[in-house]
């Protein structure tokens, strides 16, 4: 599983070459689908309302929520009493269409 650091390195790099990621994550104990959206000035984390890759089906959205930076996102408890700096490890699925996670050395 990629780390956070790793996470925070692709994504920065991506938004430099003028992309916008979204990061989509399942977590273990949660039957939602969430994103990490980064942009320039910013990142955003959400619930999100559409059905997704997720294997449960369709649920509401909890609308964007932003942080100035990623490192503020990761150490702020966020929708659904997230904190990605405690819950990381319950990471069961990441994936990004602008990021190759794979192939990450």
């Amino acid at each position: 599983m990629i780390t956070f650091e790793q996470l925070k390195v692709l994504a920065e790099n991506n938004v430099a070459h003028g992309g916008e990621p979204e990061i989509w994550i399942n977590f273990s104990d949660k039957k939602n689908d969430y994103m990490i959206i980064a942009f320039e000035d910013k990142c955003s984390f959400q619930r999100c309302a559409t059905q997704g890759w997720s294997k449960y089906g369709e649920y509401d959205g909890s609308g964007e929520s932003f942080y100035k930076t990623l490192d503020e996102l990761y150490e702020t408890e966020t929708v659904d009493g997230i904190l990605l700096k405690r819950d990381w490890d319950k990471i069961t699925n990441i994936q990004s269409f602008e990021i190759d996670f794979e192939n990450q050395g």
